[in-house]
């Protein structure tokens, strides 16, 4: 946060969410629900690091995956202030495999999408930020 002179300014605050997933959609399971025969051939016509050797491991940690779309529906409250309820459109991600894309490590992920439909309850919007 800036104040109006531009110093930086610090404050710690005490950030409660409260959310429940409400899954809007099946599980799609990477490993099930593919078509593997088209990866085989999209593999098979790709170039290889190893000319004998096609990417099989790589492949299946990639698509050791499932997702859902859904909606992370709950509160938000920063110190003692009022509570806002908030209803967030997104994804959930697990990734089963040892590496991944996104990070070495197997990984549970939210994606959300923010607009101001996501806010049920209007927030005040201040013209200038409040100085320390």
């Amino acid at each position: 946060e800036r104040s109006d002179s531009k110093k930086d300014c610090e404050e710690s605050v005490f950030a409660k969410f409260v959310f429940l997933w409400k899954a809007a959609s099946d599980v799609y399971d990477c490993t099930l629900d593919t078509n593997l025969k088209g990866f085989a051939n999209a593999m098979a016509r790709s170039e290889w690091k190893s000319a004998l050797a096609p990417p099989v491991k790589e492949f299946i940690e990639i698509v050791n995956c499932y997702a859902q779309t859904g909606v992370l529906d709950g509160t938000v409250s920063i110190n003692d202030g009022p509570e806002y309820e908030m209803y967030l459109f997104g994804e959930k991600v697990r990734n089963l495999a040892f590496s991944c894309p996104q990070m070495c490590l197997p990984l549970d992920f939210y994606t959300v999408t923010l607009t101001e439909d996501s806010l049920k309850l209007p927030i005040q919007r201040n013209e200038r930020t409040t100085a320390c």
